[in-house]
């Protein structure tokens, strides 16, 4: 696989995995809410995304939300550490 500029000049080669792990940002983490929940219970719980947000940042602090859904939200953590992602997660439960 290649990662290629215009007017086709090469940036990196490699395989799939190498690519991901030299140029990927890191991990992506999707909270998903309960969809059975009432609305007026739903519009509290899109209200928490920036508690998340915050707990997540205290161990990754460039974490960014990258999407947002009535029933779910997307994190980009921008860490590459899964010790890091393991203590993101025991901090979610």
């Amino acid at each position: 696989m290649a990662v290629l500029a215009a007017p086709g000049k090469l940036l990196a080669e490699g395989s799939p995995v190498s690519l991901k792990s030299s140029l990927g940002e890191g991990y992506t983490i999707v909270v998903q809410f309960d969809q059975d929940q009432p609305e007026a219970e739903k519009s509290v719980t899109l209200a928490t995304h920036d508690d998340l947000l915050a707990t997540i940042q205290q161990h990754a602090p460039e974490a960014i939300v990258t999407n947002l859904t009535l029933h779910s939200v997307t994190f980009a953590l921008k860490v590459k550490d899964p010790n890091i992602v393991k203590q993101i997660l025991v901090g979610l439960e």
